[in-house]
């Protein structure tokens, strides 16, 4: 008798855990669709999109400090530093990119196909086309 009582307590706990086991699966599933929803959605690929674009911006903020410190080290090197420079900027100091972006503005390629010929962030042709338009504004 003791046994039966023992077996059948067994069978109870055994199909009260695999209700439980159930469930938990059913949140699982249910978590996934909403999921997946989620990532099929319009406002996921918005926040993708801005995500890239910001990527984009963070490398084109890099790259231009990174072409502010070359400039300021060949105005040193030139001993221009203590200098103020000429109207329109240290129109003497070259880069050979930033010439390479200057050709390509002045051909009348649009800057985010010179950023990806160059492989240069859309900021830094931003940057040399402004510094282009003061220079030549002053002049």
């Amino acid at each position: 008798m003791m046994s039966v009582v023992i077996i059948i307590i067994g069978i109870i706990l055994f199909i009260l855990g695999a209700r439980q086991i159930a469930l938990f699966v059913n949140d699982v599933n249910r978590a996934l669709d909403r999921l997946v929803q989620i990532l099929e959605s319009e406002r996921f690929e918005r926040v993708e999109r801005l995500n890239d674009e910001m990527d984009e911006l963070n490398y084109s903020y890099y790259e231009i400090l990174d072409d502010v410190n070359e400039r300021l080290i060949a105005l040193e090197m030139t001993g221009v530093a203590g200098r103020r420079p000429e109207r329109g900027g240290f129109t003497n100091v070259t880069h050979s990119q930033s010439d390479d972006i200057a050709l390509l503005i002045d051909s009348g390629v649009p800057d985010r196909e010179i950023a990806k010929r160059l492989g240069v962030g859309v900021g830094k042709v931003v940057m040399v086309r402004r510094t282009r338009d003061a220079a030549i504004k002053t002049q």
